[in-house]
């Protein structure tokens, strides 16, 4: 799947985890970096594809509040699996910090089924 079959309330939430993911550690790493700049190549229209897709949903989705509110609406499996899968790269890309894995725990939690 790429970031250009997103919805526009499924690429709000994206970006808006992204955001939440390199938020929680208080570190932007190189690494996060450039596993941002990779996904948006491989997935989007180049390297600032995922950035973009960020820095865009700050305005539909501004806090955690929103976020979860918005959670929701992502309903397409693929999507949530795709979503999941950003954000374990970006986490993984380096050291996995004890508030990523609180973020994806939450984002587990608020999908179960």
């Amino acid at each position: 799947m790429r970031l250009d079959e997103l919805t526009e309330d499924e690429s709000h939430v994206l970006g808006a985890m992204l955001r939440l993911m390199i938020r929680s550690d208080g570190d932007f790493s190189f690494e996060e970096e450039q596993a941002v700049r990779a996904i948006g190549e491989r997935l989007g229209d180049g390297p600032r594809a995922l950035s973009d897709l960020a820095n865009a949903s700050s305005e539909a989705l501004p806090d955690a509040t929103a976020v979860e509110q918005r959670l929701a609406s992502v309903t397409r499996p693929d999507v949530r699996q795709l979503i999941r899968e950003v954000l374990t790269e970006v986490s993984a890309s380096d050291e996995v910090d004890p508030h990523e894995a609180k973020l994806m725990k939450w984002l587990d939690t608020q999908w179960a089924d």
